[in-house]
C-alpha cells in the first residue's frame, strides 16, 4: 500500500515528539542527579552558618552569667553599694558582694557597668520627660487657638531626669 506525502522514513523516528523510551529514562536519571546536587550544595551553604550557630550556643553553656545588680532595694539583692567614681547607688546578692570585696579589679569593672547603664538609664528617662513635655505643648496649641498660659507651663516643665542626665553626663564625659 502506498501512501502520499507521509512516509514513515528516517525522519519520522528522529521527530517522534520526546523520543523513545531510553531518552526518557536518561532525562529522568538526569534530573535526579541535578537535584541531588543542588541539594549537597545547599547543605554546603548553609554549613558556615550551622557552625556559627553551634558555636554561640556551645560558648553559651560555659559563660558565666553576667552580674546582676537592682537600682532599689529587693529582697533578692538587699546590700547596697556605691560606684567609686560617681557615687552612683546600687543593691547586690550576697554573692556577688563577696566577689567585689575579694577582688578590686572585678569591682572596678562593674562599677563602670553601672554607671554606663546608669546614663543609659537616665537618657532614657529625660526621652520620656521630653515626650511628655511635647505632648503638653501640643495639647496647648490647639488647632484654633493657643493656650498661652499652659503653652508656658509646658516650656517650662521641671524635667529631673534630663537635669541629672546632663549633670552625670558632665561628670563623665566633662562636657
Amino acid at each position: 500500500i502506498r501512501t502520499r506525502g507521509f512516509t514513515a522514513g528516517p525522519g519520522f523516528r528522529q521527530y517522534n515528539f520526546g523520543g523513545g523510551p531510553h531518552q526518557r529514562f536518561q532525562a529522568r536519571r538526569q534530573q535526579q542527579q541535578q537535584q541531588q546536587a543542588t541539594g549537597a550544595f545547599q547543605f554546603l551553604q548553609l554549613l558556615p552558618i550551622l557552625a556559627l550557630l553551634f558555636i554561640s550556643i556551645f560558648s553559651g553553656l560555659f559563660r558565666e552569667a553576667e552580674p546582676t545588680f537592682a537600682w532599689k532595694y529587693q529582697p533578692s539583692h538587699p546590700i547596697g553599694k556605691h560606684t567609686v567614681t560617681n557615687g552612683v547607688t546600687f543593691f547586690v546578692d550576697a554573692k556577688l558582694d563577696s566577689k567585689i570585696r575579694e577582688d578590686g579589679k572585678y569591682a572596678r569593672k562593674l562599677g563602670q557597668q553601672v554607671d554606663g547603664e546608669w546614663l543609659n538609664y537616665l537618657r532614657h528617662e529625660c526621652g520620656n520627660e521630653e515626650q511628655r513635655r511635647q505632648i503638653r505643648i501640643n495639647n496647648a496649641q490647639g488647632f484654633f487657638s493657643v493656650d498661652k498660659k499652659k503653652l508656658n507651663e509646658a516650656r517650662n516643665m521641671k524635667m529631673p531626669k534630663c537635669d541629672e542626665f546632663k549633670t552625670f553626663h558632665r561628670k563623665i564625659y566633662g562636657r
